[in-house]
C-alpha cells in the first residue's frame, strides 16, 4: 500500500475538485449498496446508498479519452504509470445522518467464478475533499478521506467505505487497473 497526500498540483486538484463537487458536471447515478455484496443491506439499511458514475469501464466505454468527462480525470491518470485501465468510477456518498455507515468488505473486481480476486489488478482511489469519513482494510488499517490524497493497493486487500458525518458529501474516483511497480512518475 501506497499513500500519498498532495497527489495533485493545487491547479490540477482545483480542477478535479471543481468539476466534481462545486460545477457537478458528472451525470451521477443513484445506486442501491454501496458494494456488490451489499445490496440485501440496503433493505435494513436506508443509509447503504450512494451516487455514482463509471467514467471508464473496459467492457462498456472502450475509448476513456473520447468521453466528455475525461478530462475531469486526465490530471490524475497522466500521473500514474497505467499500462492498462480495467474501471474508472466515481462514488459520492451524501450526508446521511449523525451515525457512520461502514460498507462491506469487498474486492474491486473478483472473478465471477470463483469469487477470487483479480490478481494482477490494482486499485487505487483519490480522496475528492477533506471529511471524517474514511476507507478500511480488513485489516483494520484506515485511510482517512483528505482532499487531493492517492491511496494505491493491491485489489486482493478488501477494503471498505466509512461514511462521513460533518461534511454534505463525501466524493473519491476509484480506479482499477494494471500498473508497473512504480505506480506514478
Amino acid at each position: 500500500m501506497k499513500i500519498i497526500d498532495d497527489f495533485l498540483t493545487p491547479k490540477d486538484y482545483a480542477h478535479v475538485k471543481s468539476n466534481m463537487l462545486e460545477k457537478s458536471v458528472i451525470p451521477w447515478n443513484y445506486g442501491f449498496g454501496k458494494s456488490f455484496g451489499d445490496r440485501e443491506k440496503t433493505i435494513h439499511d436506508i443509509r447503504n446508498q450512494q451516487l455514482t458514475y463509471t467514467i471508464y469501464h473496459v467492457a462498456r466505454y472502450p475509448e476513456i479519452m473520447g468521453t466528455e468527462y475525461s478530462a475531469v480525470i486526465a490530471p490524475i491518470v497522466n500521473k500514474c504509470n497505467v499500462l492498462a485501465i480495467h474501471r474508472i468510477k466515481a462514488n459520492l456518498e451524501l450526508y446521511s445522518g449523525e451515525e457512520k455507515f461502514e460498507s462491506e468488505f469487498h474486492y474491486d473486481w473478483s472473478d465471477k467464478t470463483t469469487g477470487l480476486p483479480g490478481n494482477r489488478m490494482q486499485c487505487a482511489i483519490f480522496y475528492v475533499n477533506s471529511n471524517n469519513g474514511y476507507t478500511e482494510f480488513e485489516d483494520g488499517t484506515t485511510i482517512e478521506s483528505v482532499g487531493n490524497r492517492m491511496v494505491f493497493f493491491d485489489n486482493a486487500l478488501k477494503h471498505r467505505g466509512v461514511s462521513s458525518t460533518d461534511v454534505s458529501a463525501r466524493c473519491v474516483i476509484n480506479f482499477n487497473w494494471i500498473t508497473n511497480s512504480n505506480y506514478y512518475d
